[in-house]
């Protein structure tokens, strides 16, 4: 379901799994601490799973300012997921600059320009971090080279990430093609472990498969899985 804001304030945030992205993404920079933590008490009573989410609409990407987009030829997907770690390790983690050091089976290269502080962010003087970063990554025999602009967002207990193509990614190969990627993130603590909700609409082709064929779904569902596994060893690490 779409929730648009209309002057009024932000809905309540959904009880359901698609719902509750949909709304995230949307009230991103709007939602109070109070409709956060609802947002989080919601998430902490789903098990790790994962699964399919509904189409983004093109009204959904007015905040952002991008226009003219088939943003309904993008899949959605999810997965829920708990790993070890606390929220101030993570953010420390996420505010890095080098990140192809931390993750270097996601990246051939990367590189990060900052918009805003990101000690601010890290210390709490700022609630936000925005960046814009360019990165290469091998992906099923092809190097994709691509621009995505991101931001994080804590407040309070609840930490929430974005990212976005602002343009489709480049290929290596003519029988690939990485034309619309948008991502968001939720994290709050679940006792003492991060539960993260992060899901992904993602218009892509690689290696004769689209975002339409389940194989690639898992694979990419794995391999988000597995990102959280990396981070839980590097705050294990701090």
């Amino acid at each position: 379901m779409l929730l648009v804001l209309m002057g009024c304030g932000v809905d309540p945030a959904p009880e359901d799994l698609d719902g509750l992205l949909h709304w995230s993404w949307v009230n991103w920079e709007l939602a109070s601490e109070e409709d956060l933590e609802e947002a989080a008490a919601t998430l902490r009573g789903f098990e790790d799973t994962d699964g399919s989410i509904t189409d983004l609409q093109p009204e959904e990407l007015e905040h952002l300012g991008l226009e003219n987009k088939d943003v309904e030829s993008a899949r959605g997907w999810f997965i829920v997921y708990r790993f070890d770690c606390d929220l101030d390790t993570l953010q420390e983690l996420l505010a890095e600059p080098d990140q192809l050091s931390l993750y270097p089976d996601a990246y051939e290269t990367y590189t990060r320009e900052y918009s805003s502080d990101p000690e601010a962010f890290v210390s709490g003087a700022s609630e936000t971090m925005e960046w814009d970063s360019r990165w290469s990554s091998k992906y099923l025999n092809n190097t994709y080279e691509a621009e995505t602009k991101a931001g994080l967002r804590r407040v309070g207990d609840v930490m929430l990430g974005r990212a976005w193509f602002p343009e489709p990614a480049t290929a290596t190969d003519d029988d690939y093609g990485w034309e619309q990627d948008y991502q968001n993130e939720i994290f709050a603590m679940d006792g003492d472990r991060v539960v993260h909700f992060y899901g992904m609409w993602r218009e892509i082709l690689a290696a004769g498969l689209t975002q339409d064929d389940d194989g690639l779904v898992n694979l990419t569902q794995n391999g988000m899985r597995d990102w959280d596994d990396q981070t839980a060893e590097l705050c294990g690490e701090r």
